[in-house]
Parts: C-alpha cells; sequence; structure tokens
C-alpha cells in the first residue's frame, strides 16, 4: 500500500491497517506521552499515547526519512552490529 493510499482512507481504516500490518520499531517516551514507531508498507507511523493508557491519542502518518530521527537513539542494532 502506498502512503498517499493510506492518507485517503478514513480513520477507522487507518486504524485498522495500522493494528494488522504495522511492525513496530521503536517506543519514544516523555515526560507524558510515549510514541510507537511502526513501519506499514513503505511508510512510518508514529501511535501517541498518554504514558500508562493503551488508548491512541493520534496517529501521524510519513514517508520522509527525515521525521525519524527523534526515534533513532532509541532503535537497537546491536544484534546487526556483532
Amino acid at each position: 500500500m502506498k502512503h498517499s493510499t493510506f492518507l485517503e482512507l478514513t480513520v477507522e481504516d487507518q486504524l485498522r491497517i495500522w493494528k494488522k500490518i504495522g511492525v513496530r520499531v521503536a517506543i519514544r517516551k516523555t515526560s507524558i506521552f510515549y510514541h510507537v514507531l511502526y513501519q506499514v508498507a513503505g511508510f512510518y507511523i508514529d501511535a501517541k499515547f498518554f504514558r500508562g493508557s493503551d488508548e491512541v491519542l493520534s496517529i501521524h502518518s510519513f514517508s520522509s526519512l527525515s521525521l525519524l530521527a527523534p526515534f533513532l537513539k532509541e532503535i537497537d542494532i546491536s544484534d546487526i552490529m556483532e
């Protein structure tokens, strides 16, 4: 699925697709929120939650690699470096 196609879906369908085929890549925590980065068919989704909750506050999808910067320090690549 292309990112442009995903953006044309309803919010409900976006959530369904994300939960069905998204692969968790990283988690980033702040004092109030945590963000979970998922890869979905060539683009990414940043899902935002309140800390201590499983309720999704928002999702932001993107294909620009520059938007990965906040997550890069959270991605453990030690297994592939050995």
